[in-house]
């Protein structure tokens, strides 16, 4: 194993890389999307907003746009100003 990340409040239900690889992006039944960092000191990042589980995360080829899909009816689209995106 490479890497373990822990945050999320619930099962984890959606995962992708960042197209640079320093980074993965997660959803959650917690209904939050988390960005992780691969630089040990970078603490991860919480995208609050959906009412409902995110079954769905992605992420543009030049990092600094999320799109997320929840169970409250919503795509969410977010900026990734997170350290080490680009």
């Amino acid at each position: 194993m490479k890497r373990s990340f822990k945050g999320h409040k619930d099962a984890v239900l959606a995962t992708c890389f960042n197209p640079n690889l320093k980074q993965v992006i997660s959803g959650s039944l917690d209904g939050t999307v988390m960005v992780w960092n691969f630089k040990p000191n970078v603490r991860p990042y919480r995208f609050v907003g959906h009412r409902g589980a995110v079954y769905s995360v992605c992420i543009n080829p030049a990092g600094n746009t999320i799109v997320s899909g929840a169970a409250d009816d919503t795509i969410r689209i977010w900026n990734n100003t997170v350290e080490g995106y680009s």
